[in-house]
């Protein structure tokens, strides 16, 4: 949000950049992008104070007292009589991500920073912004703890884009980092920049849009359609269920 105006911005960005012995850090936001911007600027000189960040509970500790003096100073009032000097939609709500060496491994790790200083460790998934509700539901349904990372960018996707359809201030244009073994990378920064879309994610957005329009057409079959095709439908889908089985 710009104002009381929402807008297709970049979302997603370095905390810190990978080099020189560094692991990239890397911040996904939601709220207004002034606060967001200042609670980066914030950040960044901690850790340029600081010569760098020793791991990421060190980078939250940070965080949470940047955001706490930005909700006192803007959120809480003077006095009885003072009133709301923003909107009413949250200052900032920041998803933060990347490595930490745990023993001999490098471990991905998430965590969210809210408006008011509190901070929550990301054990599966989390939704902030104004559609959150809504792509928390969508996500737990779909949501399998080891699922491949192509199977989980698929269902990312699908969320942001179904619940973009249900929420005229959410865009249907996604923006990815992913946090793996090998790193923390935004798929829309490249040598040239950000990038409001990519092929990559274009071509995904297509896959999961098609699954979408079918499982409405498969709805409206499981419950109205001929019996001989709803059996089929039935037998499809025991057979997928055993598949699935002796693939786990």
């Amino acid at each position: 949000m710009i104002g009381n105006d929402y807008s297709v911005k970049q979302k997603i960005r370095y905390l810190v950049e990978g080099g020189d012995g560094n692991e990239s850090i890397v911040m996904g936001n939601s709220g207004l992008n002034d606060m967001r911007d200042r609670l980066i600027r914030g950040t960044q000189r901690k850790i340029t104070e600081a010569g760098g960040v020793s791991d990421l509970y060190q980078l939250k500790d940070w965080m949470e007292d940047i955001s706490r003096e930005l909700y006192d100073r803007y959120r809480v009032p003077t006095t009885p009589f003072t009133i709301a000097r923003v909107p009413n939609d949250a200052l900032f709500d920041a998803i933060v991500g990347g490595r930490m060496l745990e023993g001999t491994e490098y471990v991905p790790h998430l965590f969210v920073v809210f408006e008011d200083g509190t901070s929550d460790e990301i054990d599966d998934y989390r939704a902030v912004g104004d559609g959150e509700r809504h792509a928390n539901n969508i996500v737990k349904s779909l949501y399998d703890p080891n699922m491949t990372k192509e199977r989980a960018l698929q269902v990312a996707i699908h969320a942001i884009i179904q619940t973009a359809r249900i929420d005229s201030a959410v865009d249907a244009i996604p923006q990815v980092a992913l946090i793996d073994n090998d790193g923390s990378r935004i798929l829309n920064v490249d040598a040239h920049g950000w990038h409001e879309t990519i092929p990559q994610i274009e071509d995904l957005k297509k896959q999961v849009n098609g699954v979408a329009t079918k499982q409405a057409e498969l709805f409206d079959l499981w419950l109205n359609g001929p019996d001989e095709l709803r059996r089929k439908l039935s037998d499809v889908f025991d057979e997928w269920k055993g598949r699935k089985k002796e693939l786990v």
